[in-house]
């Protein structure tokens, strides 16, 4: 047994015992190994040993697929094409400072929103306000993790600053999450198998994916000699990234681009080679689709425990989809992804009321069975968008 044409084959425990019976009675014809017999209880403890020594090779052989190998086994596999686990990383909010002009908030002063329990954000540098008493900063959650906040929902000041007069976050937070899980990591790098090449869309694909903070990415080229219907320039690629920093960002397209390939986007970094020739990159941030989310609740009692609920369960299962953690038939709900009305009955298979009717738009309430998502935008989700109210519509 073990390995053979069909994998690696395991006895049982009894199959050891009894190989090691057989071996013996052939020296010894006469000897007594029942289980009540020192012999035989000597033979039960060899026995494990071995099937400790067998589950040890299993779990060697298993960790060299990367369809079964799991922890450290499944990282050293990946490393082989150069995929490395995302350690997990902060929730990023765009906040709005309005006070006395000139006033100085430190970084890593604090912030937080109006949920219970409230998540709390750092100012990641020092801002100054201008001579209108304005000015923008970038914090992040405290905690690693899919920290959540919605449009406007940032505005306790919890480190008292003198001349800050009010804080605001204009847009949903861009969320975090935590360490990338065995199963995360084998779907990525099943998606990612293209990285060591060159030259071609999914190379790029899955060099920047591979970027710590990057949580989706879509890259599109045109191969006309003519601009494209949706504006990109001839022989160009348009990547769209979702989270990360500009310059990881940039480096990473510029590692993987074809020589001569333009690049189109908004958003626009510097690189520089092994020569030191500076280039310029450029991308696309999606832009934000604002999503509104009508539920029509059947519930013996309706009341506000169950339109918090319903929220709840809304939310949570976002972010899982988002994050991997949930399976959505109609795609992760990132970049360029449709947002169906039908994807969001799932959350409520086990709730003690039922959905009657779910409706999604771009306007509120939501009023459609599907919202389309341009090429280069995603979905924007707020706990404050989700409209839940009792079904009237009969029996």
């Amino acid at each position: 047994m073990a390995i053979n044409s069909m994998g690696f084959d395991i006895p049982t425990l009894d199959q050891i015992i009894e190989d090691i019976g057989n071996r013996q009675k052939k020296v010894f014809p006469d000897i007594n190994i029942s289980p009540a017999t020192p012999d035989g209880q000597l033979n039960g403890l060899l026995a494990e040993a071995i099937m400790v020594a067998f589950e040890n090779n299993l779990a060697i052989y298993s960790g060299l697929d990367p369809n079964t190998a799991e922890g450290i086994m499944l990282d050293r596999v990946c490393s082989i094409t150069g995929i490395f686990r995302k350690d997990g990383f902060p929730s990023i909010a765009t906040l709005e400072f309005s006070g006395v002009p000139g006033t100085l908030i430190p970084s890593g002063t604090i912030f937080s929103d109006n949920n219970q329990p409230k998540n709390e954000y750092s100012l990641t540098s020092d801002v100054t306000l201008d001579s209108n008493g304005s000015g923008t900063g970038i914090a992040n959650s405290t905690v690693n993790g899919p920290v959540f906040s919605g449009a406007d929902q940032i505005t306790n000041i919890e480190t008292l600053v003198d001349g800050l007069g009010t804080v605001t976050n204009p847009d949903a937070v861009i969320t975090g999450r935590e360490k990338e899980t065995d199963k995360e990591l084998r779907t990525r790098r099943y998606k990612s198998v293209a990285l060591p090449g060159t030259a071609l869309l999914d190379s790029v694909y899955a060099e920047i994916m591979n970027t710590e903070g990057v949580i989706d990415c879509a890259v599109y080229e045109n191969t006309e000699s003519t601009a494209s219907p949706e504006g990109i320039p001839p022989h160009s690629i348009f990547p769209v990234v979702f989270g990360g920093t500009d310059e990881d960002i940039g480096s990473a397209i510029m590692r993987s681009k074809s020589l001569g390939c333009g690049l189109y986007g908004d958003t626009t970094t510097e690189w520089t080679d092994l020569q030191g020739h500076r280039h310029v990159v450029t991308f696309q941030r999606p832009v934000a689709t604002r999503v509104y989310i009508h539920i029509e609740v059947v519930a013996d009692t309706f009341d506000n425990s169950v339109e918090e609920d319903a929220k709840d369960r809304i939310m949570n299962y976002i972010n899982g989809v988002r994050n991997d953690t949930e399976e959505c038939a109609f795609g992760r709900m990132l970049i360029g992804d449709d947002v169906y009305a039908a994807s969001f009955y799932y959350p409520f298979h086990d709730a003690a009321y039922s959905i009657a009717n779910v409706l999604v738009g771009n306007t509120s309430p939501g009023d459609a069975n599907l919202l389309q998502i341009d090429m280069d935008s995603i979905s924007s989700f707020s706990r404050d968008d989700i409209e839940v109210v009792e079904y009237t519509g009969g029996p």
